[in-house]
């Protein structure tokens, strides 16, 4: 998916030579083909299955969908060793990420990571939270991947309640502000409301500028 090929293609640039993926559906002709190519785009191994992905593998990240991720951690689990961290970053509840701490238990150290802004265009260097069991160990080892990453406590399921909280605020303005600016559209206000919320909330001719993108999206 979208998460998983960021990570891979920024990975790859600061170093990382081997990096194996299974997804569903790369036995699939048709349904896999974009996957397959992205792969070998990205120099990524096609594994057979998920035990041959996780095998032998220093880090395991499960990014699938949000529906998927306590199956992602049941195919792993046999496969993994104590050594190894699973890092789970889908986009779940804080109760689904400490399921699959569960699961996990003590075959790896499991590792709660919340993504907090888009993948693009910042790839692997997206601000990161991680939690749980394994999280202050891996954060040395992710940072000097380059990445972006800070440890939030030993709660698999803390990571992640931050991203959902800060969320409430965060598409709670994004949608304030399409309502806004549909309404002043409507209107025919828009050039008055973007002159007002600059003098409001005083900030560069760059933030005008966005402002002013955003009354045409």
């Amino acid at each position: 998916g979208e998460a998983g090929q960021a990570l891979a293609q920024g990975l790859r640039s600061e170093g990382v030579e081997k990096i194996a993926a299974w997804d569903l559906l790369f036995p699939q002709a048709q349904a896999g083909a974009a996957l397959r190519e992205a792969a070998r785009r990205l120099g990524v191994r096609e594994a057979a299955n998920a035990a041959d992905a996780v095998r032998g593998a220093d880090i395991v990240i499960a990014a699938v969908t949000a529906t998927s991720n306590l199956d992602a951690a049941a195919q792993a689990a046999p496969e993994l060793m104590p050594e190894q961290f699973y890092i789970d970053i889908n986009s779940v509840s804080p109760g689904r990420k400490r399921q699959a701490a569960a699961i996990i238990g003590e075959r790896a150290q499991f590792v709660g990571m919340a993504v907090m802004a888009p993948v693009h265009p910042l790839l692997h260097k997206t601000p990161v939270l991680v939690s749980g069991p394994g999280a202050v160990a891996v954060l040395s080892v992710l940072a000097r991947c380059g990445m972006e990453i800070a440890d939030v406590g030993a709660d698999a399921g803390a990571a992640t309640s931050i991203k959902m909280v800060r969320s409430v605020m965060i598409k709670g303005m994004e949608a304030l502000t399409q309502e806004c600016f549909a309404a002043a559209r409507i209107a025919g206000v828009e050039d008055r409301i973007i002159a007002s919320l600059t003098q409001t909330f005083p900030r560069s001719e760059e933030h005008t500028s966005e402002l002013q993108s955003l009354a045409y999206l």
